[in-house]
């Protein structure tokens, strides 16, 4: 995605990665436009300390974002790329 990116726009400074999970979108987008800033958010806390640890520069969000106000439940899975604000039984 990143690389078709970079095809079209030549100079991103900024891009923000919801839901980062591991970083691996934003070590694809980092090879492309090394100087953009980085915002992500990435509600598992582990998760989100391994991006830190790995990619220092990139400003890490320990929370999940919503279209609404409020404070939600996250469920945390053994698998944590099932981690979701959604139960298993919804």
């Amino acid at each position: 995605y990143c690389s078709i990116l970079s095809k079209y726009l030549k100079n991103i400074e900024t891009f923000i990665d919801v839901g980062a999970y591991k970083g691996v979108y934003i070590e694809a987008c980092l090879k492309f436009f090394p100087s953009a800033t980085v915002y992500a958010f990435e509600p598992t806390p582990e998760n989100a300390e391994k991006i830190s640890r790995r990619l220092p520069k990139v400003k890490i969000f320990n929370f999940g974002l919503s279209n609404k106000n409020t404070n939600k439940k996250f469920y945390l899975n053994k698998v944590s790329s099932r981690n979701s604000f959604k139960s298993k039984t919804d």
